[in-house]
């Protein structure tokens, strides 16, 4: 008996060991390119350095201190909530609503699904160079379908004008990930029981009560993993502003991930970039709180 459980330990002891062995090589990985670099961003962030000269000037939060008066990272800083907003706003609702429209199985929702998530397949930098020609003020088809249709009222210079330029670049990032929201939304739609509903039904309970004090619910898990993935991939977004507009319009369509890039690899500003990512990086982790926080409370 004795010896039976000696061997029950030494077999369980082995596969524990084969475990941690399996556990290393990706922990190498993460700690070396995630953790490491992160490590490295905040460190540099306290220094002057060109990222090529080998001697780094300790400054302090002298870095800091220059962002609260540079006027375009407050303009990045704003352009970054407008787009996030825009991006969250249209991925959330809209994605919540067309998921509802097409979450039954059916060919014709299938088809939908697919022609929906087909965006999402592509490469970031591949959309934004062709939604570039498409929003084009001269060649583009937004202007050509508009002048074709006698609304040339409506015609415009979608990346250049300051008012609209951020604005059309988010609308791009919504085309390309608006079918993650959907996927999410009805992943958790099916999942809510249907026994749930045909107790309502037999209750009396209509459409509109069915929707906010049923699905509403029972949808919260996938409602926050939703809004806290809208709410980081716009603050980061840096791909459909830099091949679209480079940041351009006098500013106006700068985000702060682009413009920490032409700080570090641009004008070589490296420590001033880091002290930008490292920001950037507080304010998305401060949201991602808020909002777990706020899920848990309702």
């Amino acid at each position: 008996m004795v010896e039976k459980i000696k061997n029950r330990l030494r077999n369980l002891r082995n596969k524990n060991i084969k475990v941690y062995l399996y556990l290393i090589i990706p922990l190498i990985i993460y700690i070396t390119f995630f953790i490491i670099p992160n490590i490295n961003t905040i460190v540099y962030s306290f220094f002057k350095w060109d990222g090529i000269n080998p001697v780094k000037e300790f400054i302090g939060i002298i870095n800091y201190y220059r962002l609260l008066s540079d006027s375009i990272f407050s303009k990045s800083f704003l352009n970054t909530l407008k787009y996030t907003i825009t991006v969250v706003g249209f991925e959330f609702i809209g994605g919540l609503i067309v998921a509802i429209l097409i979450f039954k199985k059916s060919r014709i929702n299938t088809f939908f699904r697919i022609l929906i998530f087909l965006s999402a397949m592509f490469s970031t930098v591949a959309i934004g160079i062709i939604w570039s020609f498409i929003y084009d003020s001269s060649v583009g088809a937004v202007n050509f379908i508009f002048s074709e249709i006698g609304l040339d009222s409506l015609k415009r210079f979608w990346l250049s004008d300051p008012k609209i330029a951020i604005f059309t670049v988010a609308s791009v990032h919504i085309w390309a990930a608006f079918g993650y929201g959907v996927i999410l939304f009805i992943a958790g739609l099916q999942e809510i029981p249907k026994e749930v509903y045909e107790a309502a039904k037999v209750d009396g309970v209509n459409m509109w009560q069915n929707f906010f004090y049923i699905t509403i619910p029972m949808l919260k898990s996938t409602m926050l993993v939703v809004s806290v993935l809208a709410t980081v991939g716009g603050f980061i977004s840096f791909d459909f502003v830099y091949v679209m507009t480079r940041g351009g319009a006098d500013h106006s369509s700068q985000v702060l991930a682009t413009y920490l890039y032409q700080q570090g690899f641009k004008f070589n500003n490296v420590g001033y970039s880091s002290a930008i990512a490292v920001i950037l990086f507080l304010i998305v982790l401060s949201i991602s709180i808020f909002q777990l926080r706020i899920t848990k409370e309702y």
